[in-house]
């Protein structure tokens, strides 16, 4: 991860991770103490939560313009094998597990893993 402003991860603590509109590619902001301390394109995070901010997401569809709206809550680890991937769905409100075609299975709340590498969220129950 790439510190943001010298800002030092606190593993103890749960991060929110979120995808950083501010910079080009598929890079991901980490949040803690509600202050961005990092970027990264390859992270895991455990004990995740999903979460979607209602009023968040209707000024998106509103004014058709990307805002940070949706987020994974979860620690900072690492891990050696992930291997369901999963998407937000803005028309739906929730996150989704994709199929090996891009076909969604069912809404996801809670994972006990998440990981980000090569521009796919994956995650494990």
């Amino acid at each position: 991860m790439e510190s943001y402003k010298n800002r030092i991860l606190d593993k103890s603590k749960p991060v929110q991770m979120y995808r950083c509109l501010n910079r080009s590619g598929f890079t991901f902001s980490i949040k803690q103490f509600g202050k961005v301390i990092g970027h990264t394109d390859k992270v895991v995070l455990v004990k995740c939560s999903f979460h979607v901010n209602p009023s968040g997401k209707k000024k998106c569809l509103d004014t058709k313009e990307k805002n940070v709206h949706a987020y994974v809550k979860g620690y900072v680890a690492s891990a050696d094998e992930i291997k369901n991937s999963i998407s937000y769905n803005l028309l739906y409100d929730s996150f989704s597990e994709l199929g090996f075609h891009g076909e969604c299975f069912g809404n996801l709340t809670v994972a006990a893993v998440v990981y980000v590498e090569d521009g796919k969220i994956v995650f494990q129950l």
